[in-house]
């Protein structure tokens, strides 16, 4: 038999932003707008982005965009 899913928001200390399904997703969108509104991380798995590292499974750092100067 598969997990039983929980209703209501997922708990961030205990789940990665990659392991949310649709439902969970739905439920948790004005907090999750909040864990992803700035991101330094970046899954190498899903892409899914955040702002911390712990809501990511495999999460690398994001560099900070350097000066493109054919964009200024």
């Amino acid at each position: 038999m598969g997990k039983e899913k929980k209703k209501g928001s997922p708990d961030f200390d205990k789940i990665t932003l990659c392991e949310l399904d649709k439902d969970e997703i739905e439920r948790s969108m004005e907090k999750i707008k909040n864990l992803v509104a700035h991101p330094r991380h970046i899954c190498c798995k899903c892409a899914r982005v955040a702002n911390r590292s712990d809501l990511l499974c495999k999460p690398i750092a994001i560099s900070p965009p350097e000066a493109d100067p054919e964009r200024s």
